[in-house]
């Protein structure tokens, strides 16, 4: 069980697929939340979150070059009692790929 006032976010990699666990915690109130993207080596497409269909925040309208990194914000709101969210991230442009250096809740 989650702490209250914390989210749980696990992101696992495997095998050059992303799988995403499910069934992530935002905690109780409104919540600003930091995403770090970009690649120090090469060139990063847009990184878009959405959640339910609707566009929460993308890293901006065009592709980062190499060694760039860019921040962007999304709102998450928990409600009066917490809830189970289940973003989507996505990359466009380039190869489709997205890149996600940091995320601060």
């Amino acid at each position: 069980m989650p702490t209250p006032g914390f989210a749980t976010v696990e992101i696992r990699l495997t095998g050059g697929d992303e799988e995403i666990e499910r069934g992530r915690s935002v905690p109780v109130g409104k919540h600003t939340v930091w995403v770090l993207t970009g690649d120090s080596l090469t060139d990063s497409g847009v990184t878009t979150v959405s959640g339910d269909g609707t566009v929460l925040g993308r890293s901006g309208d065009d592709s980062l070059p190499g060694r760039a990194l860019a921040w962007f914000s999304l709102a998450l709101d928990g409600g009066a009692h917490g809830r189970a969210a289940e973003p989507e991230i996505t990359g466009s442009k380039l190869n489709g790929l997205w890149r996600t250096a940091a995320l601060v809740v």
